[in-house]
């Protein structure tokens, strides 16, 4: 392959950062860090 392997970091990068921000947006409730729940209340 020509391909460095550049391209693949940044592909699992970004998996793991929509991980990370689908996680934080389907499971709010149980992020200790999250100032407010899913439906804006005080957590």
């Amino acid at each position: 392959m020509s391909r460095p392997p550049v391209p693949q970091e940044r592909v699992y990068g970004a998996t793991i950062t929509a991980n990370w921000v689908g996680g934080a947006w389907v499971q709010p409730w149980i992020r200790p860090n999250q100032v407010t729940n899913f439906w804006g209340e005080a957590a």
